[in-house]
């Protein structure tokens, strides 16, 4: 998985929207829903779930976030 793949996911995190986060990306919503999807494909697991109008993140999502940070705090470094 790239490094820019997890950016990309911590920031749908933040935002709790794709779109919101694509924009703060400067990508496209739809290459950011279809990089989401191949995550949760190659992870298998279901990263967030829709609640109303925002996202919010699975218990997997949970971990993968936490796991994703710690990744990227390394990275920087």
């Amino acid at each position: 998985m790239r490094i820019e793949t997890l950016e990309n996911f911590i920031a749908i995190s933040r935002e709790e929207s794709i779109s919101l986060a694509a924009e703060k990306m400067h990508i496209s919503q739809p290459a950011l829903s279809q990089q989401l999807a191949s995550m949760e494909k190659e992870l298998g697991a279901k990263l967030f779930v829709r609640d109303t109008r925002k996202l919010k993140l699975t218990d997997a999502g949970m971990i993968v976030q936490r796991k994703a940070a710690e990744i990227l705090s390394l990275y920087q470094e």
